[in-house]
This record gives structure tokens, C-alpha cells and sequence, in this order.
């Protein structure tokens, strides 16, 4: 029971994320910017891990643990950028819907990694799934006036990084059960945030890109310290969850959720009307998580 509370923990965590994504994806308008912008904010996540994980106690090395998080971290990074780009370039819900189809990643994994088996139904779900996408696709088209290869390999790129997160979050559950999330996200969230800061230090060798990281706005540290406190949370209670919830159930609630709450936040507040189309591919794509999570 607990473990389900987390995951509506999670879900309502999800409204202010969509919401502040959205807002940083319209100030996150170059290199420099996303380098500041993720320096930032990841530093900070893994400094509240950090502080976290010493009043628990602070714990041996573990190489196995470091691997983990570190394949996490990298996921982490290009899901990011994936993210970022496609919310400029697509509808909220569409890029919301492309990182949710993730959960296929630790899906098909855990029938060889965890031993947690998929049934008929389960697939059945995912086909509609891609159905959805197909939908969300022409709405996406419809809304912005266009889409492009480009777009597509970001919604690519984001399904498979954000489906690797998933995939690290649940390996450092089932293999290192004994040890605290906050290990993972301290991990996780510092190498990802020295990644981002060595990229910031090569970027601001160009006058050019000194001047335009001088000319940050204040807004985007606003919204990297909100969105670093609400993807510590979520990162921690996703891997607590993951020990006992599997993945075939966990990852369509997490994540299917936040497809919902990303097309009411982007007709709420971004005016990304809901159409009939957006609508039924909406509504396939809820059916189609609620059949692969109790098929």
C-alpha cells in the first residue's frame, strides 16, 4: 500500500513539473543556457541527496551501485536535452506520450533481468500505445504547423533515454536492495551535475558564450531549483517503489499518468487545445496503459 501512494505521490508531483518544463523549455534557448541551466539544477538535486543520504548515515563505496547510477546519470542527461527540444517543437502531451512509451525499455527488460513475466494483454497494450503516438502525431502537426524528421528523432531519442532511467532505477532496486535511494540519487544527480558543469567550463572559453551565460535570465534558476526539489522526490520514491511494484504496473501509472497531466497542463495554461483527435489519442493511449498494467 505504501509502496501505491508513493506512485500518487509522484503523480501529483507531476502537475508542477509539466508545467515549470514547459516554462524553461521557452528560456533554454542555447548552448550556454542549457549548460547553466542543468549545472544548476542537477548540483543542487545532488547536494539535497547528499544531505539526505549523510542522515542515514553515509555508506561504503560500492562500485556496482556507482555503475548503476552512472548509466542513470547519462540517461538522464540526453533526456534532458530530448525533452527540452521536443517540448519546442511538439505539443506537451506528445512529448509527454514519447517519454511515457519508455516504459517499454525496463518492461521488456525485467522478463530477462527480474524474472516478472508479460502476458498477451500486456503487448496488446503496447500496440495501441504506438497507436496513440500515431494520433498525438497528427495533432502535434495540427497545433504547430508542422513535423518534421527531427522531431521524430527526439521523440525517439526521449522514449529511449527516459526508458533507460527507468531501467537504472529499477536495477539499483532488485540488485541492491539493502541500500537507501538516496545513494542512487546522490550518485545519479552529481555526476550528471559535474557533467554539466564541465561542459559549462569549455562553453564559456568563447567571449561569445560568456556573454550570452552573463545574460541568463533569473527566471530559469527560479525554475531549476523547483524542478530540482520535485526530480529529487520523484526519483526517490520511483526507486523505493520499484522494489516491490513491477514494472509492468509501476512504470504505465508513473508515467501514463504524467501523459494525462501534460495534456491538461498544455490546455490549462499553453492553450494547446484539445481537439477529437488529441482527445481519442489521449484516451487510447490511458486504455492502453490501464490494459498493459492489469492485463
Amino acid at each position: 500500500m505504501k509502496d501505491y501512494i508513493f506512485l500518487i505521490t509522484i503523480l501529483i508531483l507531476r502537475i508542477p513539473q509539466s508545467f515549470f518544463n514547459k516554462k524553461t523549455s521557452t528560456l533554454v534557448t542555447s548552448t550556454p543556457r542549457y549548460f547553466v541551466y542543468c549545472s544548476y539544477s542537477y548540483v543542487l538535486a545532488g547536494l539535497i541527496a547528499f544531505v539526505l543520504m549523510l542522515s542515514e548515515g553515509l555508506p561504503e563505496f560500492n562500485p556496482y551501485a556507482f555503475g548503476i547510477s552512472a548509466l542513470g546519470a547519462l540517461a538522464l542527461a540526453l533526456n534532458i536535452y530530448f525533452s527540452l527540444e521536443s517540448l519546442k517543437h511538439g505539443v506537451m502531451v506528445l512529448s509527454s506520450l514519447a517519454g511515457s512509451a519508455g516504459l517499454l525499455i525496463p518492461c521488456i527488460a525485467g522478463i530477462f533481468m527480474f524474472a516478472e513475466k508479460m502476458k498477451l494483454m500486456q503487448f496488446a497494450g503496447i500496440a495501441l500505445l504506438i497507436f496513440s503516438g500515431w494520433l498525438l502525431i497528427g495533432y502535434s502537426k495540427k497545433q504547430t504547423g508542422a513535423f518534421t524528421f527531427k522531431t521524430l528523432l527526439l521523440l525517439i531519442g526521449s522514449m529511449i533515454s527516459n526508458g533507460t532511467v527507468m531501467l537504472s532505477q529499477k536495477m539499483f532496486s532488485k540488485f541492491l536492495p539493502d541500500m537507501s535511494a538516496s545513494v542512487f540519487s546522490f550518485y545519479t544527480f552529481s555526476l550528471l551535475g559535474a557533467g554539466m558543469l564541465a561542459g559549462l567550463i569549455i562553453n564559456s572559453f568563447s567571449k561569445a558564450n560568456r556573454t550570452e551565460i552573463k545574460t541568463v535570465p533569473r527566471k530559469l534558476f527560479l525554475y531549476g531549483t523547483i524542478l530540482s526539489v520535485i526530480l529529487f522526490a520523484i526519483n526517490q520514491l520511483a526507486t523505493v517503489a520499484a522494489k516491490n511494484v513491477p514494472s509492468a504496473v509501476m512504470f504505465p501509472i508513473n508515467d501514463g499518468g504524467a501523459t494525462i497531466i501534460s495534456a491538461l497542463t498544455g490546455a490549462c495554461f499553453f492553450k494547446e487545445k484539445l481537439t477529437k483527435r488529441s482527445a481519442a489519442g489521449i484516451l487510447i493511449g490511458i486504455t492502453s496503459l490501464i490494459i498493459i498494467n492489469f492485463g
